[in-house]
């Protein structure tokens, strides 16, 4: 049960912590009109994940933390690839960081 929590806290935490990055590159595209809608693809996408992070802490459901586990991983290796385009090594490596923590605590959840 300590495995289903601890996947499940980290799932939680990467999803909120995407949507706070998410939130302030939408408040930096307020100039370009194309820029504001597709950051607002991206917020509401990005608060859909967040939001459904939190149902396997209040369900108790393993079938989906394994989903919201796996789909914050693909995100979080998807950021780390991103970002290392970039000149931002902490969130490239913090993206990267998370992702193989997340899918180590899923490994020792699903055993």
């Amino acid at each position: 049960m300590l495995n289903y929590f601890q996947c499940a806290v980290l799932t939680t935490l990467s999803a909120c912590i995407s949507l706070v990055f998410t939130f302030r590159a939408y408040r930096k595209a307020k100039t370009d009109k194309e820029s504001v809608i597709l950051s607002q693809f991206t917020l509401v996408r990005s608060f859909a994940l967040a939001f459904f992070s939190f149902l396997p802490l209040l369900i108790q459901s393993s079938d989906m933390l394994i989903l919201m586990a796996l789909l914050m991983i693909t995100v979080q290796l998807f950021d780390g690839l991103v970002s290392s385009k970039t000149k931002h090594h902490f969130r490239t490596i913090g993206s990267i960081l998370i992702a193989i923590c997340n899918a180590v605590l899923l490994m020792l959840f699903v055993g």
